[in-house]
């Protein structure tokens, strides 16, 4: 599945960071931290790939990197959502990595 909303060249794991993100209702209207990650180590486990700082760094890089673009587009009302939930993983950032 190809999000062509967003589509720009990156790295793989930022590519996962976002399929995680979207995917897995993270953040602020997902259920509560301890489901989203026991989420992320379901969907890591199935992918092949570490759950740990990698994944939840690439989840910010791509979050913030969708803020910068909202707001360069002057979408300040669609900014305010997504640095909610910037914000809400930067919270729970070691629960999110570590469990």
């Amino acid at each position: 599945m190809i999000d062509f909303d967003n589509a720009a060249p990156g790295t793989r794991l930022h590519d996962l960071g976002y399929a995680v993100f979207l995917w897995l209702n993270l953040g602020t209207d997902g259920p509560d931290a301890a489901e989203q990650t026991r989420r992320i180590e379901i969907f890591c486990d199935a992918y092949g790939t570490a759950r740990g700082t990698g994944i939840i760094n690439a989840i910010e890089t791509v979050v913030a990197a969708n803020i910068q673009r909202l707001r360069a587009d002057e979408r300040l009302t669609d900014v305010e959502w997504w640095q909610a939930q910037l914000d809400w993983i930067e919270q729970h950032r070691q629960l999110l990595a570590t469990g």
